[in-house]
């Protein structure tokens, strides 16, 4: 499906429906891994699905994470690690939320060009979507900024 073919509040359904496969997973001790747009499915009666489980991971307390074992030497090179990473990802997040707002302006001129009379409906079509590529390229930039402040946080014994 086009972006054209998803109004902005079904997308925002989707979203939700795959918060709430997303939280059941991890009611039920499961951690996806893998959560991207490529992985989630809309379902015959429009139900979202989240595909993909083959690198997920059960959790069933803070004592079965393998870092709090970690300890000297290793712990801080790990923490060192996750906290380069933590950078990393914010600048990804912040390069994400440039790309959306350069998107938002891409969209804007194709539509005053299209009421103009100088484009076409393809013009906005093809800015539409790529409003949506962005739109999703920062929320995976989000969520990969969320999971390396996890990780910092159970490299530093849970404290951030």
């Amino acid at each position: 499906a086009t972006h054209a073919q998803w109004p902005f509040e079904r997308r925002v359904q989707v979203f939700r429906g795959l918060c709430e496969a997303v939280a059941y997973a991890h009611e039920q001790g499961y951690v996806h891994r893998d959560i991207k747009p490529a992985n989630v499915m809309i379902g015959p009666h429009g139900e979202v699905l989240l595909m993909d489980w083959g690198i997920a991971r059960q959790v069933q307390g803070e004592g079965d994470l393998p870092e709090r074992g970690i300890q000297g030497e290793d712990r801080d090179e790990i923490a060192g690690d996750a906290r380069a990473s933590v950078v990393a990802h914010a600048r990804s997040v912040a390069l994400a939320a440039e790309s959306l707002g350069v998107a938002e302006q891409g969209l804007s001129l194709a539509r005053q060009r299209l009421e103009a009379g100088l484009a076409s409906q393809l013009e906005v079509r093809d800015a539409s979507l790529k409003l949506t590529q962005a739109e999703l390229s920062l929320l995976q930039a989000r969520i990969d900024h969320a999971v390396a402040r996890a990780d910092l946080s159970r490299a530093l014994g849970g404290a951030l």
